[in-house]
């Protein structure tokens, strides 16, 4: 099959998914920077994956590069330091090769050849030096939670994970391939108030949908017998945190214990004369009993209240598939498709 021949000629070629960062790049010893188990974290941008990413960030066993998946390998530079030249180099290569594949918000095509092995050296390379940066930012992460009791000082992280939205979902069998042991950890939200996120981000109601139903497709496409991989409902978190939290932790076979994480609260911030709103974060730190206070069941109430009947209707016809496949709409003990209120009753 494809998959093994790539997968042979990547460790061949002497890229090793257990590719070590070298001693002197490492603080004491207290991390084991290696990309053997990697936990991919795979959804949308205002579908819920910033609280799940904190959960997983919450686990003693876990540590991580400094930004998401594409903003390790954005195209701009960002200032001249030596990090961010070393972030350039491992990217301009397969810029001027294949343009801006691990951009976000660019709908690629399927690939047509399969990934040269150098491609995956570079991505390797650029994965750990970004983690290597963020080691003290993980030590003191984790130091907050230890100082409170919530994981335990004698864990090393050693399960690397990050964060993949959008359109870098087309990445996922690339990343199978290189990374055969790894895990992944699918999100999926109401795409009624996903759609009413992007588009306060600047989308239009078109592109919103046709981003939620190629995430969505992605996911429903993913099978178990091909990649470790499952997805979980935002509503979920919500609705039964603690009990999801350690359904997460169990797949991805995060074992040490933990008692309590760190959230984040996001507020929307509505600027005289912005043209369109800003997002206050404020870090939680929350005993795992206190974490159902941190959720509101009526999640995305406020989001889909914000739509006109005409965008709700839009995108219960054209993303209901993926709607009705994660039980938003249409099934048994689903709420049923929002009904247009009579004429002049609101």
């Amino acid at each position: 099959m494809m998959f093994e021949a790539r997968k042979r000629d990547f460790h061949q070629t002497g890229c090793k998914t257990s590719l070590a960062i070298p001693a002197s790049a490492q603080l004491e010893n207290t991390m084991n920077h290696n990309i053997d188990r990697p936990i991919f974290l795979l959804g949308l941008s205002r579908g819920g994956t910033n609280q799940a990413l904190n959960i997983l960030r919450s686990h003693p066993a876990t540590f991580w590069p400094k930004g998401e998946f594409g903003e390790i390998f954005s195209k701009y530079p960002r200032g001249a330091s030596v990090s961010e030249i070393k972030r350039m180099l491992f990217y301009t290569p397969i810029l001027l090769t294949s343009g801006d594949i691990f951009n976000p918000g660019r709908s690629s095509p399927p690939r047509k050849n399969p990934w040269p092995s150098w491609r995956a050296r570079l991505m390797q390379s650029a994965l750990l030096e970004s983690a290597t940066r963020q080691t003290q930012t993980v030590r003191d992460f984790k130091g907050e939670l230890t100082k409170r009791g919530f994981i335990d000082s004698s864990a090393t992280p050693s399960r690397f994970v990050i964060k993949l939205i959008n359109y870098n979902l087309h990445l996922i069998q690339e990343l199978a391939e290189f990374y055969p042991r790894a895990t992944f950890v699918g999100l999926i939200r109401d795409g009624r108030a996903v759609c009413e996120g992007q588009m306060a981000r600047g989308k239009s109601l078109c592109e919103a949908m046709k981003l939620y139903n190629f995430v969505g497709s992605r996911l429903i496409g993913l099978s178990s017998d091909t990649v470790n991989f499952k997805t979980w409902r935002f509503e979920d978190l919500c609705g039964d945190p603690v009990n999801t939290i350690m359904q997460i932790y169990r797949f991805c076979d995060l074992t040490e214990p933990v008692r309590g994480v760190h959230l984040e609260d996001k507020t929307r911030i509505y600027a005289e004369r912005a043209e369109r709103p800003t997002l206050k974060k404020v870090s939680r730190y929350l005993p795992l009993n206190d974490v159902g206070a941190h959720f509101r069941l009526n999640v995305n109430e406020e989001s889909i209240g914000r739509l006109s009947w005409s965008a709700k209707e839009q995108i219960e016809d054209g993303c209901g598939e993926v709607l009705r496949h994660y039980n938003y709409m249409g099934k048994i003990g689903a709420p049923a498709r929002l009904q247009r209120p009579p004429p002049g009753s609101v």
